[in-house]
């Protein structure tokens, strides 16, 4: 058994699982919208309760985590995406009053988190120190919605998993430009290409996602809970 497209024939597999915008198909290959991952609402919820208490501020103002991604195989983030990265997220704090917290990857570029302090200064907005325990993923359990950089399919899928608002930032997307699910394929690969392109249209046409636009939406989204189906196609394939 094999995860992930192995780029070569799934006759040597007895069974692939691989995402929909991989191109391996076969009767032995599984296919899934999202990535494999281990959280669960369980976990999450477990999770929250473990937080330090300065994440667990409830109060009458929305929560927006803002999960960052960064540099990858397919681009770089250039000073140019940073600043229209910041122009938008400090265009859509200021659109209400809310609480962003913003949480880095390991991919995230030092000067990023930056030029978002001092973009988003006059906002309410919550930094992880290199210092401190990262509260991912229990941190998904307090939001009320939540940003994803459109450059991680994994933050993507996982933060689906809650049902809650999930807006894609795409970071080729220009400041003060508001792209929609009706807006052609522009606006529902949010500045992607490619296989990554085609992931975002398929979590935007099926309701679990959103581009990120200048308002924050209250409507619950259809939550992505793939796992348990998966394991039951994987054992049918395997004869089990």
């Amino acid at each position: 058994m094999h995860l992930q497209d192995p780029q070569l024939s799934p006759e040597l597999f007895d069974a692939l699982v691989v995402p929909k915008h991989d191109r391996a198909r076969g009767c032995n290959v599984i296919t899934m919208t999202g990535s494999l991952n281990r959280l669960t609402l369980e976990s999450i919820q477990q999770s929250m309760m473990d937080l330090p208490s300065k994440w667990l501020v409830r109060d009458k103002i929305p929560c927006v985590v803002v999960m960052l991604g960064g540099d990858n195989r397919r681009y770089r983030i250039s000073p140019e995406m940073t600043a229209a990265m910041a122009a938008r997220l400090r265009a859509f704090a200021e659109s209400e009053p809310m609480r962003l917290v913003l949480i880095p990857s390991r991919r995230t570029p030092a000067a990023l988190i930056e030029v978002l302090k001092v973009s988003l200064a006059q906002n309410d907005v919550r930094v992880v120190s290199p210092d401190e325990t990262n509260p991912y993923p229990g941190i998904l359990g307090v939001a009320d919605a939540i940003i994803v950089t459109s450059d991680s399919v994994n933050m993507a899928t996982e933060s689906a998993i809650t049902g809650k608002p999930v807006l894609i930032a795409g970071w080729k997307v220009p400041a003060g430009k508001i792209v929609g699910k009706m807006a052609g394929e522009a606006g529902n690969n949010v500045g992607e290409r490619g296989r990554i392109a085609s992931f975002h249209r398929r979590m935007i046409d099926a309701g679990h996602t959103t581009p990120l636009t200048n308002s924050l939406p209250r409507a619950r989204f259809a939550a992505l809970d793939e796992i348990d189906d998966v394991c039951k196609r994987v054992f049918k394939v395997l004869g089990r």
